[in-house]
């Protein structure tokens, strides 16, 4: 049986990708399984092939392409919550910054703290979006 090329991707993707199309019962396998060495020197970022018989490749593609548009309001919406808690947790590093403009005193070691208080934004919204997760979960 010959086989066909349907994506190549990485090594995660292309499980995943091999296992919803074998719940579709479409034969589908990893190919191009990197020695050690690749393993190794990538740190586990590299790409393999899915392979599909030739017969049944257009069906595949045509599952591909599904997944992706099933996908693809997910995707948004999870985009659009990184970047609104990226904007957010910006914000505390931003008001600190505009108040050391402001001051008469310029020549004090404040400035050290806009990294701490940027970090500190980032964890409240890590710690607030996994408390609203949680709570939505719980709720439902």
């Amino acid at each position: 049986m010959a086989m066909a090329e349907l994506l190549e991707t990485g090594r995660v993707a292309a499980e995943a990708t091999v296992a919803r199309l074998l719940a579709q019962d479409i034969d589908a396998q990893v190919f191009d399984e990197p020695n050690v060495f690749v393993k190794i020197t990538t740190g586990g970022n590299y790409r393999v092939k899915v392979i599909v018989p030739e017969e049944e490749l257009e069906r595949a593609r045509a599952e591909i392409a599904r997944m992706q548009s099933e996908a693809g309001p997910r995707v948004q919406a999870l985009a659009r919550e990184a970047r609104l808690g990226l904007l957010v947790s910006a914000l505390p590093a931003l008001a600190l910054l505009v108040w050391l403009l402001l001051r008469q005193d310029k020549s004090t070691g404040l400035w050290l703290a806009i990294i701490p208080a940027w970090l500190a934004g980032l964890m409240a919204w890590a710690f607030w979006s996994r408390r609203r997760k949680t709570t939505r979960i719980d709720g439902d």
